[in-house]
């Protein structure tokens, strides 16, 4: 009997590939194939089985490997607990007294609302409206008004005391009265009446139009035109100005008007 080494199952096995029949078997599968016997019975022989276990030793081999069962889904990741923040609240500006001197405070936290209230006399705290913000003026440094919605403009992430109330004349901005006891002089053209109003304006230069049956009034300041149904108004200091009768009747209260009227007319 023929002693077969290794060195013969790698020349059948170079042989099998080398007729091309690896590319329709696997070596040592096809029973019909003498290479496949060739190959059985060289590994039966080094092996020490018989060559049918040998030939069914390469049919297991050359069956596909199972596919891996899918590995089972996973849990789904749990979500984070939904954390609800409280909204931030809107800025506020309150009026309010502490130990006794009148401020403006702006808070833009409710704890701060919270330390100011109990900084307050009384506890109470006047918010002071959006609305107002472009008239309501405060003095800067150098005594210049500034509103606080330009203050806010300026400085949108300014909190606590902004300004604190002080007693000054403000020349900058703000409400005036006229001085007591002083009275402006007024004169209606009622489209007839030139000379009245050339006379009236007096020692300012007047004369009636070409056209519009108005008065030319000319003035250190400029000329305007009195147009029939305005007001003619002759301040203290001799400034002439000049009103439509829905503005006179808004500015004004007639106070004392008398005059002569014409028998027969």
């Amino acid at each position: 009997m023929k002693q077969w080494t290794k060195q013969d199952l790698y020349a059948a096995y170079e042989k099998h590939d080398r007729m091309g029949l690896s590319a329709m078997h696997e070596p040592g599968t096809d029973p019909e194939c003498a290479v496949c016997d060739e190959i059985n019975t060289i590994t039966a022989a080094l092996e020490g089985v018989t060559v049918a276990e040998a030939a069914r030793a390469a049919r297991e081999e050359a069956k596909p490997l199972p596919e891996p069962e899918p590995e089972p889904p996973k849990p789904p990741k749990a979500k984070p607990p939904v954390q609800h923040r409280t909204p931030r609240m809107t800025p506020v500006i309150y009026d309010v007294v502490i130990a006794g001197k009148k401020c403006l405070y702006r808070v833009t936290t409710r704890a701060q609302v919270r330390r100011l209230k109990a900084q307050a006399d009384g506890r109470v705290l006047y918010p002071v409206a959006p609305a107002v913000y472009n008239t309501t003026y405060l003095m800067n440094a150098r005594n210049a008004a500034v509103s606080i919605a330009s203050f806010l403009k300026n400085h949108p992430k300014a909190s606590g005391r902004i300004a604190e109330m002080q007693l000054r004349t403000i020349r900058s901005a703000g409400q005036s009265g006229r001085q007591a006891g002083q009275k402006d002089q007024w004169l209606h053209y009622s489209g007839e009446n030139q000379q009245a109003v050339i006379d009236f304006v007096a020692p300012c230069q007047a004369h009636p139009t070409k056209k519009g049956n108005k008065v030319q009034i000319v003035t250190s300041r400029g000329s305007f035109s009195l147009a029939p149904g305005d007001y003619a108004v002759k301040l203290p200091t001799g400034r002439i100005l000049n009103f439509d009768e829905a503005e006179f009747e808004a500015l004004y209260t007639i106070t004392a008007s008398v005059s002569w009227t014409m028998v027969g007319e």
